[in-house]
């Protein structure tokens, strides 16, 4: 009688510790990660002020900076006549003129107003550079100042 070969079956692998292993590389990577830190600038911004003193601000004339994607406009705030436009070593030049980095911090005060069209880099640029001349940026809504 001739001999029949059994069927070898395959054996099972045991996967239980491949999500073992899983949950340890996760928790490996987690604590191994190191998250790069934005760099920025730290502006300061101007304390709140009662009504007397805002309007003792508006006043001293306090120079109002409108940015679009197109052009930068400095006046003054509530002012009367139409600001100029300028560029922006121009209005590096107009800030250093200013002396903002003498004045006492009241009346350092830039009051910057943004299109809704200006990008964020070009935004952070021109913050950036009042805060370098010595000024504090004061942020205008739009449809508030109107």
């Amino acid at each position: 009688m001739p001999l029949k070969r059994k069927k070898m079956s395959q054996p099972d692998v045991d996967v239980s510790s491949f999500s073992d292993i899983a949950f340890l590389l996760i928790i490996f990577f987690i604590l191994t990660t190191t998250f790069a830190r934005p760099i920025g600038r730290l502006v300061s911004m101007p304390a709140a002020t009662d009504p007397e003193e805002e309007k003792k601000q508006t006043e001293d004339r306090t120079p109002m900076v409108s940015i679009s994607m197109e052009k930068i406009v400095v006046g003054e705030l509530d002012g009367d006549e139409d600001g100029k436009e300028l560029t922006l070593s121009e209005l590096r030049m107009n800030l250093i003129n200013r002396s903002l980095h003498d004045l006492p911090a009241e009346k350092r005060i830039v009051a910057v107003e943004m299109s809704p069209d200006t990008t964020y880099q070009r935004y952070y640029e021109i913050i950036t550079m009042i805060a370098e001349c010595g000024g504090l940026i004061a942020v205008v809504d739009a449809e508030e100042a109107k």
